[in-house]
């Protein structure tokens, strides 16, 4: 299912560069190869048919005692299109439950549809 919408801003929410010390620094390039970058997505259901979509990005080694930690969480609001008159309307088996859904419901729904819609 294809979700209309439209991306209204993008900010960094929150950005956290940690490097305890120099000899920190320099082992992390020396062993950029064990670091691993972990992704999470989250959302939050707003007023006025929006999400704010949470992405947040961490990048760390979890071996090496001398080490940095980097993480940025990137947060992207976006507002979801009514339909357009004149667009088709789905039979009743074509829309099946999603037709009965209200309030919360719905939007949470249409969130975790938006969402796998990114992936």
């Amino acid at each position: 299912m294809t979700i209309k919408h439209k991306i209204l801003l993008g900010y960094i929410k929150d950005l956290s560069v940690e490097t305890p010390d120099p000899e920190s620094l320099i082992a992390a390039r020396e062993n950029i190869s064990k670091y691993s970058l972990n992704l999470d997505l989250n959302s939050k259901i707003l007023k006025n048919k929006m999400i704010e979509v949470y992405t947040k990005l961490t990048y760390e080694d979890k071996t090496n005692k001398k080490k940095i930690y980097l993480e940025m969480n990137y947060a992207t609001v976006v507002r979801i299109e009514r339909k357009k008159k004149g667009e088709v309307k789905k039979s009743r088996e074509e829309r099946g439950r999603k037709s009965r859904r209200k309030g919360k419901d719905f939007w949470k729904n249409t969130n975790q549809e938006f969402i796998r819609s990114l992936l």
